[in-house]
Parts: structure tokens; sequence; C-alpha cells
């Protein structure tokens, strides 16, 4: 499977559960537990981490 990486501010392709994939920049801050798996509809824009700043990367759950 290939997995395709979404960064913050674009918009969900599909609805489902997305993973935490990494910071869109090198960062070593590791994401809450509840900020790592996140549920998307359609058209929704994938989210900054709330406990930090940067840009993020998500990939979907299959």
């Amino acid at each position: 499977m290939t997995k395709i990486r979404y960064k913050t501010g674009q918009r969900c392709p599909a609805t489902g559960i997305y993973v935490f994939d990494g910071y869109v920049r090198f960062r070593q801050h590791t994401p809450t537990a509840e900020e790592q798996r996140i549920p998307l509809d359609r058209g929704d824009t994938f989210p900054p981490i709330r406990s930090r700043p940067p840009a993020a990367a998500w990939w979907v759950r299959a």
C-alpha cells in the first residue's frame, strides 16, 4: 500500500481516521495521544497539532 501524506491546511480527500506521520519540518515534540489519530470527513481541513504550532503531516489509516 502506498502511503500518501497530507499536510496541515490541505483538504481531506476522503472520510476516515488519519494518523500523525511527523512534522512538515523536523521537530522533536511528540503530540499527545489524542492528537495522533484524528477522524476527518471529506472536505475537512487537516489541522495543526494543537499542543505545538508547526504544521503536521497525516496519512489515512486503512
